[in-house]
């Protein structure tokens, strides 16, 4: 992915017309985040000052002298509220992302059909026509993806870093041991992208071959059946 980023800053002009969206899931990735990184919080507070004799947080001091019914209650209803508004984010988002994504495709296509057609005669009969419908509609789709799909990796990483500044205040160690996977992940990532890649380039040329073909084949068939 990392050696073909230039390609994908030859997408951003079509990301350009549309920041006010882009900026709406971002904002929005950082709101998931955050929630995600306090969905636990409800069910800590039920282990550590209702079944155990933890203080409560400071901002909960109306729990102080509260019956343990009450305090589960409000930590299962602050769970609920906080599940719901994880739910809502996460379908605004998407809702924004896919008129993003496929704003920036229509965009893309657009383009491409035109250039397509500024293409001289001999260009296209050196070409197959078929292949030109694939990746119009097929390999162009991935425009909107691979810069969209930056926003929720930079979520992941956000929350990442969030779990981990949280372990790390609740126990050093435990937080660095939790560390020690990192580098193995990375390895594997890169073994099998290395690996993958050159197949899945493979394996989309084939399918660009034999759309072309069954269109060449489909384009000339009253020709072929008259003979």
């Amino acid at each position: 992915m990392f050696r073909n980023f230039g390609l994908v800053r030859r997408l951003l002009p079509y990301l350009r017309p549309r920041r006010k969206a882009a900026a709406g899931v971002v904002a929005l990735a950082f709101a998931g985040a955050v929630v995600a990184l306090a969905a636990p919080w409800p069910l800590a507070m039920l282990i550590d000052s209702v079944l155990g004799h933890k203080p409560l947080p400071s901002w909960t001091g109306f729990l102080t002298d509260a019956t343990p019914t009450t305090r589960i209650v409000v930590a299962v209803s602050f769970g609920l509220v906080l599940v719901a508004i994880q739910s809502v984010i996460s379908v605004i988002k998407q809702w924004l992302e896919t008129r993003l994504e496929l704003g920036m495709v229509l965009d893309f296509r657009s383009d491409i059909f035109e250039h397509i057609q500024r293409l001289s005669w001999q260009y296209h009969d050196q070409g197959m026509a078929g292949r030109f419908i694939y990746q119009t509609n097929y390999i162009a789709h991935e425009a909107g993806s691979a810069v969209t799909v930056f926003i929720p990796l930079g979520q992941a990483a956000l929350t990442l870093i969030g779990m981990f500044i949280i372990t790390y205040r609740l126990g050093p160690s435990l937080a660095l041991s939790a560390t020690v996977v990192l580098p193995f992940l990375v390895t594997a990532m890169r073994y099998y992208g290395r690996r993958i890649e050159p197949e899945l380039l493979k394996v989309r040329e084939m399918e660009g071959d034999s759309m072309a073909i069954v269109h060449e084949k489909l384009s000339i068939i009253k020709v072929v059946n008259s003979f």
